[in-house]
């Protein structure tokens, strides 16, 4: 029996896009920046709010609906609270009664509703403000002001314009200013993470039975005011590293198959609301205030380092920026962390916030630049606006850095085959090695040798080789074996095209492994029939990547390849 490996084996520089589910925010005054072109452009927005919002995208980056997360009727005349569509028509007006504060810092967020098809949650929150704003009436109607609460949300009604189907249904009747949307392990639930009276965060599971209470998990200090953030980092079977959840209480570990918070980190109690992890989930960025200079730095705290080395994370701290006045964070779908900056004139009487930018987060070496976008505030009918939208983190989920990882550190290549090296994104590529001149991002290799690449991109420069060999064959001992063939790429999105790794004429009780990076097996089996569709043995899906598989007939011919699991 003859086997020929046939392949195209991409080697990426470890770039995951961020998903388009986040490309278009509505916040402030009447503000609006879509991310679609690669860049942030401006447009105007219905939207009104001095802090909370969310907006929420189709996978392709067409804008659902967005929402202040409700509210109260303040006296200076802002809206109440609504949810507007994509045309920034009113979808449905909560009329000052029903939803959060659009005064909490995160008064919502949107997830899909797991199991639902075009259904989606929007979460809300309550104010802080309430005890000062609210009428002696909402106060004994509302001692603990609304709480934590839901609306659903249909998008096939309406002409796909949406409408609420369920509207402000409680849940938990005492959380204020925070909430935070994580992805469950599983890839299709959420956890929902508020700030649960003072008692500590209260963790919600979202699955298709509904929304339940998973948890109540104690903080060191109180969290009723603060925000709540996670890292975009997913799930990984195997990896220790790097799912965590910051608060101004502190850094926790967080669980994403059970939910459990685990306290890590206080940082002297010194921690600002201005924080955000990195788009790959290695580093945290926090604002420590100086209580002897009265200043405040923007730090960067390396997660990874301290996981692989055991140091403690408050040790890896470098100064990103000396003084730092930037008073909320917010990943953002370029990959970069954009953050506010309210400045008051005394002499003109102007109020302005500014949006400035961290760049390449992703790296040891950020940057800080600002005043790239400004707004202009009306103190007069407002108070002008200090966040920006709040969204689930696994949308930013992008391990891009100018830094080739090209995997494997030797594969074997077979006769007449070739491979495709891919150096991925940068603005210029070297080959070397036993590379031919080449400076595109791309490289086909049809024999064997050692092949090298560099490439530099707007955050630095990486480089990676590979050493590719010859594969062994077994010649056929009979004019009538017959060859059987395996895919390079999986496309399990159920189109009827590729959603399987099947291979053609595979032998009987062939034994078969799928390994991730790391080298854990996620798929086996003892008499493969050609049903692995990009899912490990307990039905969880895997991350888009390149995995490895291997495999032993029943006559004990072994082999081994490289499959890509696009979605």
């Amino acid at each position: 029996m003859s086997f020929r490996l046939t392949f195209i084996f991409f080697l990426v520089m470890g770039v995951s896009f961020s998903q388009k589910e986040a490309n278009v925010w509505h916040f402030g005054e009447g503000y609006c920046l879509d991310f679609n072109s690669g860049v942030p452009v401006q447009s105007p927005s219905q939207m009104f709010t001095a802090e909370g919002c969310t907006s929420y995208c189709d996978e392709n980056g067409n804008l659902l609906f967005y929402s202040n997360g409700g509210g109260r009727v303040p006296a200076s005349g802002q809206d109440g609270g609504k949810i507007w569509n994509k045309n920034n028509q009113v979808m449905y007006d909560m009329q000052g009664t029903e939803g959060g504060g659009w005064s909490a810092a995160q008064s919502s967020v949107i997830v899909p509703a797991p199991g639902e098809s075009n259904v989606l949650y929007l979460f809300t929150v309550e104010e802080q403000e309430h005890y000062v704003d609210a009428t002696p009436a909402v106060l004994a109607a509302e001692p603990n002001g609304r709480g934590f609460r839901y609306f659903k949300i249909d998008m096939s009604l309406n002409g796909g314009l949406g409408a609420v189907v369920e509207a402000d249904v409680p849940v938990y009747d005492y959380s204020f200013e925070g909430i935070c949307a994580v992805r469950h392990a599983n890839g299709s639930d959420y956890w929902i993470l508020i700030n649960q009276d003072t008692s500590g965060i209260g963790v919600y599971s979202v699955t298709p039975n509904g929304v339940q209470l998973a948890g109540v998990y104690p903080a060191p200090t109180s969290t009723s005011g603060g925000i709540i953030k996670s890292s975009p980092f997913p799930f990984i079977p195997g990896q220790t590293c790097c799912n965590k959840v910051m608060t101004p209480a502190g850094l926790f570990d967080f669980d994403l198959s059970t939910g459990q918070l685990n306290f890590e980190t206080d940082f002297g109690g010194n921690v600002t609301s201005s924080f955000e992890f990195s788009p790959n989930g290695y580093y945290l960025y926090a604002t420590i205030f100086d209580p002897v200079t009265f200043n405040s730095q923007l730090l960067q705290y390396n997660i990874l380092q301290a996981s692989q080395t055991g140091q403690t994370l408050v040790s890896t701290a470098q100064v990103v920026a000396a003084n730092f006045e930037g008073v909320y964070m917010q990943l953002a779908p370029d990959g970069k962390i954009y953050f506010t900056e309210p400045a008051f004139d005394p002499i003109t009487g102007d109020f302005t916030t500014f949006l400035g930018t961290v760049n390449c987060p992703n790296t040891s070496n950020p940057s800080v630049s600002i005043d790239v976008f400004s707004y202009p505030c009306d103190l007069i009918n407002s108070f002008g606006f200090y966040t920006l939208p709040n969204f689930p983190s696994c949308i930013f989920y992008n391990s891009y850095e100018a830094q080739i990882q090209f995997g494997a550190d030797t594969v074997f290549l077979c006769s007449g085959d070739s491979l495709l090296l891919n150096a991925g994104q940068g603005s210029s590529w070297q080959w070397g090695g036993d590379a031919s001149t080449n400076s595109g991002q791309f490289y086909t290799v049809t024999s064997p040798g050692i092949y090298s690449a560099t490439v530099s991109g707007p955050c630095g420069l990486g480089s990676d080789q590979i050493v590719v060999l010859l594969c062994a064959i077994e010649e056929p001992t009979d004019s009538n074996a017959v060859a059987f063939t395996f895919p390079n790429v999986i496309t399990p999105n159920s189109d009827g095209a590729n959603d399987f790794f099947a291979i053609e004429n595979l032998p009987v009780n062939t034994e078969l492994f799928i390994l991730n990076r790391w080298g854990n097996v996620v798929f086996s089996s003892t008499n493969y029939q050609n049903n692995w569709n990009g899912e490990d043995n307990s039905g969880t899906a895997l991350l888009d990547g390149v995995y490895a598989y291997k495999y032993t007939t029943e006559a004990g011919t072994t082999g081994h390849g490289f499959v890509h699991l696009v979605r």
